[in-house]
């Protein structure tokens, strides 16, 4: 969200400012206690706010806001092993990934409509796999709850019956 809320308290009557360094971004007139103020579009980056509040007798009052980063990018994620259509002998496979933001990043997997599962994100083992054709997803999600998937489609085959799109079904 670019347009994130800040909570002010400010005595009824007293001029306000909500300020990142020099630049205003809000300005207004306190009307009620806990005020909230909806700022205006902000672009990505690090935010350390003030509240400048000048009382109706002129006093000035600077009161630092909790700083914040403001992140709306996805992270990058990807899976290397396996691969598309490969057809694997073993029920348990490793997985091979790679997942990146600069806010740092965490992965989960899981296999076709199954719950996620955490795994380290450059990858891990999967073990239980069926016979049959299945989709991995590696969901990688950032600090900023941000978050993008990956995904690769594999035959596991067990008793050596199954192809790949042809008669054994896969």
């Amino acid at each position: 969200d670019t347009t994130p809320d800040v909570v002010i308290n400010v005595e009824v009557g007293a001029t306000w400012q909500i300020k990142n360094g020099d630049t205003v971004l809000n300005s207004g007139t306190g009307n009620v206690a806990n005020q909230t103020i909806t700022l205006s579009a902000l672009t990505e980056g690090t935010y350390s706010l003030n509240l400048v509040a000048t009382d109706v007798a002129g006093n000035i009052t600077t009161t630092p806001l909790t700083p914040f980063v403001l992140d709306t990018t996805n992270p990058t994620v990807s899976i290397s092993s396996p691969t598309a259509d490969q057809v694997i002998k073993s029920a348990d496979i490793t997985l091979v990934s790679s997942a990146s933001d600069a806010s740092g990043v965490t992965c989960q997997y899981k296999v076709d409509d199954g719950a996620l599962a955490g795994i380290n994100c450059t990858g891990g083992a999967i073990n239980g796999l069926t016979d049959g054709r299945h989709t991995l997803y590696l969901v990688a999600t950032d600090g900023a709850t941000n978050s993008a998937t990956a995904q690769v489609s594999i035959v596991i085959d067990l008793n050596n019956t199954l192809t790949v799109n042809g008669a054994g079904g896969a």
